[in-house]
């Protein structure tokens, strides 16, 4: 079934020829470490391109997931694998390259939630010239801790701008510019079709945790009034007492109190035979 699931939303189709397995806790200095990877090539392909402007991209170790396989047979499984979250991107701002380097060296050195001793706890990946403008990119979970240890540096700021990119569309796009082969082919519409039915999804749980949220309200208040209506005519109905006669355990009947104009009802069906009673039980 899970298969079967997989095929149908496209998960297991080809999309291009990695030309070797990558793998994420590894040093960037081996050739198959997934961040080298990324800073060596998917950055410079897709996020400085031509050269012309300093861009540079901050991300936390933990940004990615999982190793990329593939081989001959790269499927968007696989870089889902590595990226899954499909985070946006965002440009934090444009800064002297000297300081983007200060910061990157900062946060290093104050972190304390490394996951992998082998890589530092953030990466710094881009073309920077310490005395150029460098503009500064990270993805949307990095992107408080980011701008609150930059503002210890450099305080005026200004709004971080959501680029048309996100953590997983980088991969993707590098993929169909750099890696494609016979017989892989990137869909495009696809992964936004596949956000869509995420985000559909998403939706309909939502609603459906409204209505049971809302059912037990409504409840809830009726109850309530039920309650409000019967003390305010005065009706109180109580159990009277078990008995136990002949080994067994029988109720001696109802008794039933009503409150009009100070006449009170009793009806007892008591029986005649020797009882032993026990503590009466009053439910009001």
């Amino acid at each position: 079934f899970i298969q079967e699931t997989r095929q149908k939303i496209g998960l297991t189709k080809k999309i291009g020829c990695a030309p070797r397995d990558y793998y994420l806790n590894v040093s960037m200095s081996r050739e198959d470490s997934l961040w080298r990877l990324f800073n060596e090539e998917v950055v410079p392909h897709e996020l400085i391109r031509d050269g012309s402007v300093d861009r540079a991209m901050l991300l936390e170790q933990g940004s990615w997931r999982y190793d990329l396989y593939g081989g001959d047979d790269l499927t968007y499984d696989n870089i889902i694998s590595v990226s899954p979250f499909d985070q946006p991107i965002f440009l934090v701002g444009t800064f002297p390259g000297k300081l983007i380097l200060q910061l990157n060296q900062s946060m290093n050195e104050n972190a304390t939630d490394q996951y992998y001793n082998t890589l530092p706890t953030w990466i710094l990946a881009g073309q920077i010239h310490p005395d150029q403008d460098c503009e500064l990119y990270t993805r949307q979970s990095n992107l408080p801790r980011v701008l609150h240890a930059l503002q210890q540096l450099y305080p005026d700021i200004g709004n971080p701008l959501k680029q048309n990119m996100t953590s997983t569309s980088i991969w993707l796009s590098f993929v169909a510019d750099q890696w494609s082969c016979s017989g892989g082919v990137l869909d495009n519409q696809w992964w936004s079709t596949l956000n869509d039915t995420m985000n559909n999804s998403k939706n309909r749980k939502r609603m459906v945790s409204l209505a049971i949220v809302s059912f037990i309200l409504a409840s809830f208040a009726v109850c309530l009034v039920v309650k409000v209506v019967l003390i305010a005519c005065g009706c109180d109905c109580s159990a009277t007492s078990r008995q136990v006669k002949n080994n067994k355990e029988e109720y001696s009947g109802m008794m039933s109190n009503f409150h009009d104009n100070g006449d009170t009802l009793h009806q007892n069906q008591a029986d005649d035979e020797e009882e032993v009673e026990e503590p009466s039980i009053k439910i009001v």
